[in-house]
């Protein structure tokens, strides 16, 4: 059945208006001016990170319970979209942060949430989703770092790259195989996810890995060697590592979308402003057809864009939209 426009119609409440006012705000007076430095000198100050978790970044979706807002998704979009519109870097640390903090929400046990999502909801702690490997990133199963069960502990040994917040996390959510896959076709079992806390023996930050874009949020390397982890720094159960993972990033594609609207937002807004202050020909260049089409046909589309994204957001925080992974039989 073909889907009805209703249902894809965005519903902001006095509130979302309130938050996305409240954040803009910030976002200009505490954020921009500092923007260009953290660009320049590839580096955000921890301070600024404290402020931005101050204003809600960090506890929006949250219960009350763990320090949360109790907020929905679609706040948590408008949030993450008006922080990126001044800076990319500064959005991308919290983004990363919440494939920690989510994983704990919906999987960790009650001590768990209590050790370690209370904690990154008030923006006391940053997390690091340590997956990526040399030879695996998107192909989730083809991790190799592993971990074995020691009596009362997990013994970790492996090396991560590209890990976002990696040189500034306090917490890393670490993917691990614990068991050999039972097949080539279910080679997607046998993973599992720990906690694992900065300064536990054995655990290093690596080499700063430098990349031409978001300056500021650098990712790092991660070596494990011979990390020992309680049996309670388990996340969810034995072997649902992959399982966490994927859903995981289902979730987190609303936020790294938010993040594109936001900056395709201040991509238009310097367009524009560009435009009406660069003259030719004795006048400016938003006077001419050809600059004007070129404006309306991005407005359309950042416009289209932004609603689709709200929709989507909304329907998931309903639990209308299901997740691939959810629909396919042969994961368990």
């Amino acid at each position: 059945m073909m889907p009805r426009s209703a249902d894809y119609e965005v519903k902001l409440t006095p509130d979302h208006e309130s938050l996305r006012h409240t954040i803009r705000d910030f976002a200009e007076k505490e954020i921009r001016p500092v923007a260009f430095e953290i660009d320049r000198n590839n580096k955000i100050p921890r301070d600024l990170l404290r402020r931005i978790a101050g204003v809600g970044l960090t506890a929006i979706t949250y219960k009350e319970e763990y320090g949360g807002l109790g907020g929905d998704l679609l706040s948590m979009v408008i949030a993450i979209e008006e922080i990126a519109r001044v800076s990319a870097a500064c959005s991308t640390v919290f983004v990363a942060s919440h494939l920690v903090s989510e994983p704990l929400n919906e999987w960790g046990s009650a001590e768990q949430k209590k050790r370690f999502l209370v904690p990154m909801v008030s923006g006391e702690k940053i997390g690091a989703h340590a997956m990526t490997e040399p030879g695996a990133g998107s192909d989730v199963a083809g991790i190799k770092s592993t971990a074995k069960l020691h009596g009362t502990h997990w013994e970790i040994n492996g090396r991560k790259t590209f890990i976002t917040n990696g040189e500034i996390a306090e917490l890393y959510l670490v993917f691990a195989r614990t068991s050999p896959p039972p097949s080539a076709r279910e080679r997607h079992k046998g993973l599992s996810a720990f906690m694992v806390e900065r300064g536990t023996e054995g655990f290093q930050v690596g080499s700063h890995i430098e990349t031409t874009g978001l300056r500021g949020s650098q990712p790092s390397e991660l070596i494990l060697d011979h990390v020992k982890v309680p049996t309670d720094n388990l996340v969810g159960k034995e072997g649902d590592g992959f399982y966490i993972g994927v859903k995981t990033y289902d979730r987190g594609r609303v936020d790294v979308s938010a993040q594109g609207v936001g900056i395709a937002q201040a991509a238009y807004e310097a367009a524009i402003n560009y435009a009406q202050t660069r003259t030719s020909f004795e006048k400016p260049l938003i006077d001419f057809h050809p600059v004007q089409a070129g404006r309306d046909g991005h407005g359309t589309s950042h416009g289209t864009l932004a609603h689709l994204l709200g929709s989507i957001a909304q329907r998931s925080g309903q639990g209308v939209c299901q997740s691939r992974i959810d629909r396919e039989s042969n994961i368990d």
